[in-house]
Parts: structure tokens; sequence; C-alpha cells
């Protein structure tokens, strides 16, 4: 029995990447540092903003003396701009919608809990999630199992009552090591083949979502053989 749909949230339910990008080269453009571009910083997403700057500094050849600090005027730069590039994926209002109906909605995602739940706001989808496990919420993050595990209790249901819902690398760890059932959402920032990410079922249209879960219900889906 399916009780709760757990989502991942850049890459999977929103796209992010322009205000990132922007939030970055403003923190470049303090220390004199050339900007660099929307691809690379895409390339960064997943592992929460502390990794993702880390990795935005190596990429253009310099080491900050106070990498902390940078992180920290990286978020405040990141939130003052009110997330105006932040969109939701096409289909996913609707999909949350109908979902929420019938299943308790979760959000586990590496993005701080303030940053998340601002976007979740802004968007309209906030009503939809009973829990939110951010990437400060615990003292690990994804793709630690006790994160997606806080989240699924949090819904009220165990590991292997809910569906996971994720767009790349971190997220298909994450669903093996828990054995939680994934469903991968192809449209996100992926860099991996399809087929190298363990997954019960991949969509690339949020319109197909709840179809999915009712025949994961039914134990009717097809490919659930590729989750190892």
């Amino acid at each position: 029995m399916i009780k709760a749909i757990i989502f991942d949230l850049d890459g999977t339910l929103i796209d992010g990447a322009e205000d990132l990008h922007a939030a970055v080269n403003l923190l470049f453009a303090e220390e004199g540092i050339a900007p660099i571009t929307l691809r690379a910083v895409e390339s960064f997403i997943g592992d929460g903003i502390g990794a993702l700057v880390a990795r935005s500094y190596l990429h253009a050849g310099v080491a900050p003396e106070n990498l902390a600090e940078r992180i920290e005027q990286f978020k405040r730069i990141y939130a003052a701009q009110g997330y105006p590039l932040t969109r939701l994926f096409p289909g996913v209002f609707a999909a949350l919608r109908d979902l929420a109906s019938r299943y308790q909605l979760g959000l586990c995602t590496n993005k701080d809990q303030a940053h998340a739940r601002a976007i979740l706001q802004k968007l309209g989808i906030a009503e939809f999630f009973s829990m939110l496990v951010g990437g400060d919420t615990l003292s690990v993050r994804k793709p630690d199992p006790r994160v997606l595990v806080s989240a699924a209790h949090g819904c009220g249901a165990g590991i292997d009552e809910i569906i996971y819902v994720g767009d790349g690398a971190v997220d298909a760890a994450l669903s093996k090591a828990t054995g939680a059932m994934f469903f991968l959402y192809s449209e996100g920032y992926r860099a991996e083949p399809l087929d190298a990410l363990n997954h019960a079922a991949s969509f690339s249209d949020y319109a197909q979502l709840p179809a999915l879960v009712r025949l994961a219900e039914e134990g009717n889906l097809p490919g659930r053989a590729n989750q190892e």
C-alpha cells in the first residue's frame, strides 16, 4: 500500500538553475571573478548550496580564503533575489493537486529549509506538502538514508509505503540505500544516461505521474525489475 509520495525539489519539481546561476555570478562579481555559465552551475546542483558554491569556485579556478563565509554570503544573495526565475516544471501543479487528494506528500531536498519553504510558497504549492526535510534539517543530507526515512515517517509512512521521485544520481543512490521505490523524472539536471540509474519507472511528463502511481499500487508497474 502506498501512503506517501516524497519528492526531490531542484530538477524534479522546479527549474531553479537560473536563479542559482545569477547568485553565483553576483557572488563572484564581489571578488572580481569572471562569471561562469548556466550549464556549469546546472551540473553542480543536487548536493546542497555548500557543494554548489565550492564547485563553482573550483570551476572558476579560485580558492577563496574563507569558503564558509562565502557560502553564507551566497545564501544571502540567493534569498534576496526572491527567486524570480524559478519555475515549476510543466504539469507539476496539476499532478501535485491530484496526488495530494489521495496521498500524503513530502519533500526531501538538499536545499536549506528556509529557501525550500520560500520557493514552495512563491510557486503556490506549499499547501500540498505535509513534511519537508531540507539539507539543514538533520545532521546528515542526501544520499544518507536517514533523510528519506525521516521524510517518510513525517508523512506517517514506512519506507516500503512510499514512492520517491527524483531526477539524478543522488536521488537514485538515496532510494537504493533505503529500498524505496524510485520514480525518475527524466527532464531534470541528470548528467548520467537514464539506464545508468536504478529506477522502478521513469517519466518525462507530469501528466503521466498519477497513472504510474496507480499502477505501482496495483503491482502492475512496467519495468519494476529495473530497480535493483
